[in-house]
């Protein structure tokens, strides 16, 4: 799901790119879907869909100006660092937490 988002992040950064005004509102709208989508929550995915149609005006008028496409680009390349940081940190948290686990044999007695 995360590798989906980033593959959205790459077409909006080519359209953007390419002054693609028609391309950049759909892919826009198509990255704000997919993070509704990870959260795998109904009434998350439905209210963006609902959203979603009330704001393609929007999109298609403000990112008919160049400025305003290239300003979406830091927070949605940040909102796919953070996922992808997440998956990291979580990863070494399990790590960790194994290592912990080999090092320590388990007790049900917590000490005090």
């Amino acid at each position: 799901e995360i590798q989906a988002l980033a593959d959205i992040h790459q077409e909006f950064l080519d359209a953007v790119n390419q002054n693609n005004y028609d391309k950049a509102p759909k892919l826009d709208a198509k990255f704000h879907g997919q993070i509704a989508k990870m959260t795998h929550n109904n009434l998350l995915i439905s209210i963006n869909r609902q959203i979603s149609s009330y704001l393609d005006t929007f999109r298609k008028q403000t990112f008919r100006i160049p400025r305003n496409m290239r300003n979406a680009i830091s927070p949605h390349t940040e909102i796919v660092e953070a996922f992808h940081g997440g998956v990291r940190e979580m990863h070494l948290h399990f790590q960790q937490m194994f290592e912990d686990l080999e090092k320590e044999p388990f007790d049900s007695q917590e000490e005090t």
